[in-house]
């Protein structure tokens, strides 16, 4: 019958959608009248746009009017639109990557994800570092603050401490950052430092991120590696950058340092090529 398989037929039947006229007793072969091929055809062309066979069995068994199969219809076409527009953007994503793989003749070890963020409340500490090379001493200070107002305030850590960089990372003047831990638990605010304050890290729909392991001192090399690829896949920055420090320790071995590198970033309106 309009050469569907047995097997799809007999499943019709089963999900009702398209009943034989009739079942031989014996054989259990079904027969079909010549009408029936007019809604046949109807499952068919619906299936080809995409729809299930359960939102097909909704349209035949309601007999819904043209309004409401058309608002159907149309949901259906937003959903194929957005499909399409993933697709195009993985495409985009996998020429980068050749792009990038013929430049440089090699895999870049930094694999660039975006991802959803949730807000956190955090202690902060800010301050400002007079250069680059002040920035380690500058955080360690400002990490040393927000530990002891966790300890004395008798709250739970969680999560990893994060900086903050509210300057350009690309800026060899004067750094403005904020050193952060999520916590849990009450805070008196009247009994914090002057250097410290609650806050809340919101939350980020689009967070580019990279997994950086090792030194700090070749932390540059991440940022280039993700700065790229913001621009090359059609984003835009759109608020401070992060970085988690997910394995370390002050005096430790940096080789065996784990930092996240996060930027909040948000569509171009249009293509970073024209």
């Amino acid at each position: 019958m309009s050469k569907v398989s047995i097997k799809a037929l007999r499943h019709y039947d089963e999900l009702g959608l398209l009943k034989p006229a009739s079942v031989d007793m014996h054989s259990g072969y079904r027969y079909y009248m010549a009408d029936q091929l007019g809604t046949l055809n109807r499952i068919l062309a619906l299936k080809d746009m995409g729809l299930s066979l359960a939102q097909i069995a909704g349209l035949l068994a309601n007999d819904l009017p043209r309004e409401q199969m058309c608002g159907i219809l149309r949901l259906r076409q937003v959903e194929l639109q957005e499909q399409l527009q993933e697709a195009q953007v993985q495409l985009q994503r996998i020429d980068n990557w050749f792009r990038q793989f013929e430049r440089e003749n090699e895999i870049s070890p930094y694999a660039v994800i975006v991802k959803a963020v949730p807000a956190q409340q955090v202690v902060m500490a800010q301050g400002r570092a007079a250069n680059s090379e002040a920035l380690g001493l500058t955080l360690d200070a400002l990490f040393d603050c927000v530990e002891a107002v966790i300890t004395n305030q008798r709250v739970r850590c969680i999560g990893y401490g994060t900086t903050l960089y509210f300057d350009g990372e690309d800026n060899e003047s004067e750094l403005s950052v904020g050193a952060c831990i999520s916590y849990d638990g009450y805070m008196d605010e009247e009994l914090l430092p002057d250097r410290c304050q609650l806050d809340i890290l919101p939350e980020v729909e689009q967070m580019a991120s990279t997994i950086h392991h090792g030194t700090f001192d070749t932390l540059t090399v991440a940022y280039d590696a993700i700065l790229t690829w913001i621009s090359t896949n059609g984003y835009q920055i759109i608020g401070p950058n992060r970085e988690i420090n997910i394995a370390y320790k002050r005096g430790g071995d940096q080789q065996h340092f784990v930092t996240e590198i996060q930027f909040p970033v948000a569509r171009l309106t249009t293509d970073p090529k024209d």
